[in-house]
């Protein structure tokens, strides 16, 4: 099998740079995930060192066209994510939680709760409460805030966005409702999950600041 030696020249020495994004090896159905440095790197470099005459101890009793084919393999299966990466991610997310503050403060419940996943699935925590499925939780909205008076104007703040993985990002917050009735708010952690039909909640856990003594008196 014939390869570049130009090509594995610059190849080795990109992976000889320190990086600190993260490496995930998905091999035989495991994902491996490393946050580097690691000691990963040297383990790759000595991969490439068998056109050289050195072999890798693993492999180096393999015939030479099996010993390329596992170099290309390991090397497509290593997918180096700086920290950059997820920065589309991280705003896609926001966008959803932009367009669940902007259907609520129009009085638009089921708009609202388009940011949560359609599944009987769905998991609400609230008030000492858990309620599972969109179609309960959207009922639960409902009941809860009915007219523009109880909904008032709904605010995100103190956004903490992680994501975690490709497809799952967790996110802290807090959450405002100003109303003439009383203001009220708490905090939230969101679980996202990225599916078909884009970034969707798909655990809520919410809580409620504790009322002033003079409120629960009224």
């Amino acid at each position: 099998m014939m390869y570049h030696r130009g090509f594995l020249t610059q190849l080795r020495a990109i992976l000889a740079q320190p990086f600190q994004g993260r490496v995930q090896i998905k091999q035989f159905g495991v994902d491996k995930a490393f946050h580097g440095p690691t000691m990963l790197q040297p383990h790759l470099l000595n991969l490439f060192n068998f056109h050289r005459g050195a072999g890798h101890p693993l492999i180096k009793s393999r015939p030479f066209g099996v010993e390329m084919k596992k170099l290309i393999l390991v090397f497509l299966m290593v997918v180096f994510i700086p920290p950059s990466a997820f920065a589309d991610e991280k705003e896609d997310i926001r966008a959803v939680l932009e367009n669940q503050t902007a259907a609520w403060n129009r009085g638009d419940i089921p708009g609202f709760m388009e940011g949560y996943w359609k599944s009987n699935a769905l998991r609400f925590a609230s008030g000492g409460n858990i309620t599972y499925g969109w179609k309960a939780t959207l009922e639960g909205y409902q009941a809860g805030y009915k007219g523009p008076e109880a909904m008032g104007v709904l605010r995100f703040s103190k956004l903490e966005i992680k994501v975690l993985s490709q497809d799952h990002a967790l996110v802290f917050g807090r959450w405002d409702l100003e109303r003439d009735l009383m203001d009220i708010g708490g905090l939230f952690t969101l679980l996202f999950e990225k599916r078909p039909e884009g970034w969707r909640i798909i655990a809520d856990h919410t809580s409620s600041d504790d009322l002033p003594i003079m409120a629960l008196d009224e």
